[in-house]
């Protein structure tokens, strides 16, 4: 049990700092570990694939789609798929925290940018979306889909890393190979 632990922070270290050092347009990561009956799911997207723009909105439509896209993230059957007799115990993700500011405050923002002395420095520029999920499964798992590709032309494949009880490995998913089986 504490060489799983060990294993899974190890893991999880590694993961986050490849992850803040990777932005890859129409590429995003996926971390898997299980402990147990616990299941945990990150996933890291470049924002301009599954939003269509990578700053804070600068309009009502572009609110609008975070909007309708932290709903979809909320249901894991639309980005991810698990057993059926999984439960969910908890989903979170950067969308409510990156970019759900008014228009206003991006305003002033971007005027005050303007004039800043580093010129254009934007830092919204190149963001990820986060997501995590947290699930409690009582049977097996034998394999984790990635639904999140459909309606997503742009994101053409998605690494996985995972570690289980049973397997450790890697994967590259695509829209055509959207499955990880141990």
């Amino acid at each position: 049990m504490m060489k799983n632990v060990l294993l899974l922070s190890a893991l999880v270290s590694c993961c986050f700092t490849v992850a803040a050092q990777e932005h890859v347009h129409g590429q995003g990561q996926m971390f898997i570990s299980q402990e147990d009956n616990n299941w945990h799911v990150q996933l890291i997207l470049p924002a301009a694939d599954v939003l269509g723009f990578e700053h804070a909105p600068e309009n009502e439509a572009q609110q609008k789609t975070i909007q309708l896209f932290a709903k979809r993230l909320e249901d894991n059957n639309s980005i991810i798929e698990l057993n059926p007799n999984c439960s969910l115990n908890e989903v979170t993700h950067s969308l409510n925290l990156a970019y759900l500011n008014n228009i206003e405050t991006v305003h002033a923002q971007k005027h005050d940018e303007k004039h800043h002395e580093h010129g254009d420095h934007n830092e919204f520029l190149h963001e990820d979306v986060n997501v995590e999920y947290r699930f409690a499964c009582p049977a097996k798992v034998k394999k984790l889909t990635v639904t999140l590709f459909k309606g997503l032309v742009s994101l053409t494949s998605i690494r996985a890393q995972w570690i289980t009880n049973i397997s450790q490995g890697l994967a590259q998913l695509t829209p055509a190979e959207p499955d990880i089986a141990w």
